[in-house]
C-alpha cells in the first residue's frame, strides 16, 4: 500500500478530496484508505471518517500486476480480478490517477542471453 500511495499521479487528481477504500480478498480483516487531496496522498490504516468515493476489492496479486504494468486496470476489472464500486466518474478516472512503478519498464524490457 505504501508503494501504491507513491504511484498516485497527483497532477491528475480533481480539486475535491477523494477517498478510496481498499479491501483485499483473503484478508477481510484489513482495510486501507487512500485520502487524495491534491497535492497530498495519505494512507490510513483506520477509517479516516470521510465519505468513501470509491471502493476497490481484489486479490493482492491482481493489484500488484496493475501497479507493475503487467495488466491495465480496465482489463483487471473486466476479468473480475479487481472490483470497483463508486460513481462512474470516479471508476473511469481511477486509471488516470494510478500510475505504475518505474520497475514496470524493466519488467517489459527484452532480456539478452
Amino acid at each position: 500500500m505504501w508503494t501504491l500511495r507513491k504511484l498516485i499521479r497527483v497532477g491528475n487528481l480533481p480539486d475535491e478530496r477523494i477517498v478510496i477504500l481498499f479491501r483485499f480478498r483473503r484478508y477481510e480483516d484489513r482495510s486501507y484508505w487512500l485520502v487524495l487531496t491534491r497535492p497530498e496522498v495519505d494512507l490510513c490504516m483506520e477509517d479516516p471518517g470521510y465519505e468513501v468515493n470509491l471502493e476497490i476489492e481484489g486479490m493482492v496479486a491482481a493489484l500488484a500486476r496493475v501497479c507493475l504494468g503487467r495488466v491495465d486496470l480496465p482489463r483487471a476489472v473486466k476479468c473480475g480480478d479487481v472490483e470497483l464500486r463508486g460513481a462512474p466518474r470516479y471508476r473511469t478516472a481511477l486509471s488516470s490517477w494510478l500510475g505504475v512503478t518505474h520497475f514496470a519498464a524493466a519488467a517489459h524490457a527484452p532480456t539478452h542471453a
